[in-house]
């Protein structure tokens, strides 16, 4: 985790250990490529569970459902952290007035 700044930004990474690996990927975009990264993380806040949970943070995914790329990412996401479903009131009648959907 990178340390946050007195006013609560994080502070940028230095990219150079990551140019050599993202050159041999992106070539010459490897640089704008991970100051684009950085402007994202910069203008993010870190995931907080707690907050999710209470509704006040939406956590942020980039990917595209039709090239299948962060779909899978996002689902275990989505698994491993939102709260399970909650007991509704029955629309129709039964023998019970509550039941888990």
């Amino acid at each position: 985790m990178r340390p946050a700044s007195a006013a609560g930004r994080r502070q940028p990474r230095d990219r150079r250990p990551a140019i050599p690996e993202a050159r041999d990927l992106l070539g010459d975009g490897a640089v704008d490529f991970l100051t684009e990264v950085e402007l994202v993380r910069g203008a993010s806040a870190g995931f907080d569970l707690a907050a999710y949970r209470a509704g006040r943070q939406t956590p942020v995914f980039f990917g595209s459902a039709i090239g299948n790329f962060g779909v899978e990412e996002l689902l275990r996401a989505f698994v491993q952290h939102a709260p399970s479903p909650l007991a509704r009131l029955r629309a129709s009648g039964g023998s019970s007035r509550w039941r888990n959907r």
